[in-house]
């Protein structure tokens, strides 16, 4: 057996095994080590001296950081990744990388279905039949297809698979997105405030970060058609929940689906748990017996990579590569 040349704590995670990790480890010069690590300075206690972290939803943040004295890597379970202090991870010299690629299919499926569930009405009529009324009219009005506008906010890979499927279908599809190139050409590219006014189904596939984090708020569903289908399967803080629920108290809505939260899971007494057209499931949009297996795979992974002098393709902040404090030793 290799020596045991690195330490690897995976910090926490809910998944009930690690077995894929363990594969990934087994017979190299690494010691894997779960915990379940919950705060700032029980991280700092138990990390100080790792080489590497998997992490789920453990905040590594600035008080962190500079206590992780022989940290390379960071590797998140996951595509989001504003758990890490970005920053104050490529200043202290630690590599920080997510597993973007791993739920891409499952993720869109998630958001086409609570999109679907709303355009149909088939979460009403579920709720009218189990009643023991037989009546199509509860279901309201709709459009066909052809005449319906799906609005895509964000074209990444998740976003893009969603607008496909929903072309697929014979939606109209509109695209909002900084980075023009991303957006496919079945599509149109339009701006925020025309994706608002335009669409009747919004399903979100966007990062978290200081310019998404509440960018769908009072303002933005103001300007939102009065019957609009609100889905969010990206991150919960991208909507102000609060103006959510004023919205949706006015009646703005002809469905919301929600598969994130602002805080999860939602409390008893959530104003959300009692409107009859919020779906709510809960974050499993990224789930599958494959993806699963194929995100903890990854995330281990890369970590082994890292450690061995191999740069990361999951690599979130390239920039540490030239920083002088980098622990990275490229082989």
């Amino acid at each position: 057996m290799p020596e045991k040349r690195f330490t690897v704590i995976i910090t926490e995670n809910d998944h009930g095994f690690i077995t894929p990790e363990e594969a990934v480890f087994q017979g190299t010069e690494c010691e894997l080590i779960l915990m379940q690590l919950h705060d700032e300075q029980s991280i700092i206690e138990a990390c100080a001296d790792a080489d590497a972290l998997i992490c789920q939803y453990a905040r590594i943040t600035p008080t962190v950081i500079p206590h992780l004295k022989r940290c390379r890597i960071v590797s998140r379970y996951g595509v989001g990744y504003d758990t890490i202090d970005i920053p104050a991870a490529t200043a202290a010299g630690i590599m920080v990388a997510n597993v973007p690629d791993y739920g891409i299919e499952e993720v869109a499926l998630q958001a086409l279905s609570l999109a679907l569930q709303m355009y149909r009405g088939t979460h009403i009529c579920n709720r009218s039949v189990h009643a023991g009324e037989w009546e199509y009219r509860v279901a309201g009005e709709f459009r066909e297809a052809l005449n319906t506008t799906v609005g895509v906010y964000g074209a990444g890979r998740i976003g893009n698979s969603f607008a496909a499927k929903a072309h697929a279908l014979g939606f109209t599809v509109i695209v909002c997105d900084r980075l023009a190139d991303r957006i496919p050409s079945f599509a149109r590219a339009v701006d925020h405030d025309t994706l608002l006014r335009e669409s009747d189904i919004i399903s979100v596939h966007c990062d978290l970060n200081e310019q998404t984090r509440h960018i769908f708020n009072d303002e933005a569903f103001a300007r939102m058609k009065r019957d609009v289908i609100f889905v969010n399967t990206s991150r919960g803080a991208v909507v102000d929940e609060a103006a959510l629920v004023r919205a949706l108290r006015a009646g703005h809505f002809r469905g919301v689906g929600l598969d994130v939260l602002e805080k999860e899971p939602p409390l008893p007494g959530s104003e959300l748990l009692g409107f009859a057209n919020v779906i709510l499931t809960p974050h499993i949009a990224w789930y599958s017996l494959e993806s699963r297996l194929r995100l903890k795979r990854r995330a281990a992974e890369t970590a082994l990579m890292t450690l061995r002098g191999a740069v990361s393709p999951y690599l979130v902040n390239p920039d540490v590569l030239h920083s002088p404090k980098l622990r990275f030793e490229r082989q």
